[in-house]
Order: C-alpha cells, then sequence, then structure tokens
C-alpha cells in the first residue's frame, strides 16, 4: 500500500513538472500597456535594372513612442525557379535576408535595398520594420516579379 501511495505521488509531481514547462504558449513578452502597434510599410515598389533590383519604401508615420524603439528594417526574400507552378493560396516561403537601418534613408527620404538577382527566378519581397529587442511590424505589401 505504501508503494502504490510513493508511486502515485512521483507521478503526480512529475505531471506537475512537465505542465510547469509547457505554459500557456505566449511566444513573446506582453506589449506594454499604452504603445499602440507599430504601422506596416503600405508602398513597398521595385525597380529593376540589368541584374539587380532595387526597393524603395518610405517610413511609415506612427506614434513617436514606436518610432522611438525603431531599430530598421528587415528585407524578406523568395526566390523560386519560374519553372515551378504558382501555386494558388500556397503559402510563400520567405527567407530573412537583410536588414537596413533607420538611419540610411536617402534624398527623397525614403528607404532603399538593392540586391543582384539571377535570370530564371520568380521573386517576392516584403518589409517589416524591426523595433529595438527584436521585435517586428506586420508585413509590407508584397512585389513579386519573374525575372526572365
Amino acid at each position: 500500500m505504501k508503494w502504490l501511495y510513493q508511486s502515485m505521488t512521483i507521478r503526480t509531481l512529475l505531471l506537475l513538472l512537465i505542465v510547469s514547462f509547457v505554459g500557456c504558449g505566449v511566444k513573446r513578452p506582453p506589449k506594454p500597456l499604452g504603445i499602440p502597434d507599430p504601422p506596416s510599410v503600405g508602398d513597398l515598389t521595385h525597380m529593376i535594372s540589368e541584374q539587380t533590383v532595387q526597393l524603395k519604401w518610405s517610413v511609415p508615420d506612427a506614434d513617436d513612442r514606436v518610432m522611438k524603439s525603431a531599430k530598421g528594417f528587415i528585407i524578406y526574400r523568395a526566390q523560386n525557379p519560374m519553372t515551378t507552378e504558382r501555386c494558388e493560396g500556397c503559402p510563400v516561403l520567405f527567407k530573412r535576408i537583410a536588414e537596413v537601418d533607420l538611419t540610411t534613408r536617402g534624398d527623397d527620404g525614403r528607404m532603399s535595398f538593392i540586391e543582384n538577382i539571377s535570370h530564371g527566378f520568380r521573386y517576392v519581397y516584403k518589409v517589416a520594420l524591426l523595433l529595438d529587442g527584436g521585435g517586428l511590424g506586420p508585413d509590407s505589401n508584397i512585389v513579386e516579379f519573374d525575372f526572365k
């Protein structure tokens, strides 16, 4: 009888230990009260020149408290061979390819990023505002093109 009691106690402790490590599923710290959500870029554009693509976008208007914590922008790219058929409704698999510092605005006040590209690929780009501490704003609009 004593053995059964000890066995149940050990099982109960193991269960409590496992549950304590599972947590509630929150993947980031809670948002501080009173600070608005970071804005998204809405005017991402691209221009192709020979073997490069230039992305340009405006820094979105935002509350000063948000922009004080802004560090720059993260550039994401998906690159697939043009021989691969497009799949409507399938998720696009983006890779983080660069970080652009907020202080590197051009003469026109817009942000810019230039990258070499290869023939025969379909490219999809988006950007997101990077905040101190690694937080990200929402994704921008997407630009997509085939480079034949």
